[in-house]
């Protein structure tokens, strides 16, 4: 597994969180380029850097991979675009899939024996070589390409910053 860019939160996915992720994965837009909300605002954005986002939620993951080449063959779980399952449930997901959950390991706070108390996305970098295959976008990203990107981001935000009416 290459690099990713994690992301977490410590609020936990619930039940219409996680039917709205598959939906992103099924949607009917993200072959249709025509279509405005294929490569929409929101989560959808990600896509422009990652072709199979992941992450875990309490004892759940869910694994989101709209080229469905990751889960194939005739025992697959793997249904319209992406897969979900207990890690914590008698190991469940480690015995199933252990390389997509072993990623999330190299965080100090994980357990895969109990929930996570929190929600951790990760958003492997699409390499040069995938890009070329990519039906998402034929972008590559590299460590030092997304540093860059949040080192701007960085510093746009401070000057954003005066422009909030409130801030919490």
């Amino acid at each position: 597994m290459g690099p990713a860019l994690l992301a977490g939160s410590d609020s936990l996915f619930e039940e219409k969180d996680f039917v709205s992720m598959k939906n992103l994965a099924a949607s009917e837009k993200k072959t249709d380029e025509t279509k405005i909300g294929q490569m929409g605002i929101g989560f959808n954005s990600i896509y422009h850097m990652t072709d199979s986002p992941s992450f875990i939620s309490g004892d759940q993951f869910m694994v989101i991979e709209p080229h469905e080449r990751i889960f194939n063959g005739e025992n697959s779980r793997f249904t319209e675009g992406a897969v979900r399952g207990s890690f914590a449930e008698n190991n469940q997901g480690l015995e199933l899939f252990p390389d997509q959950l072993k990623v999330f390991s190299v965080l100090e706070d994980i357990d895969f024996s109990k929930p996570y108390q929190g929600t951790i996305f990760r958003f492997p970098l699409r390499s040069e070589e995938q890009a070329k295959t990519s039906k998402l976008s034929k972008n590559a990203y590299s460590s030092e390409k997304v540093l860059e990107m949040l080192m701007k981001l960085k510093e746009e935000a401070l000057r954003g910053i005066l422009f909030l009416k409130h801030i919490e």
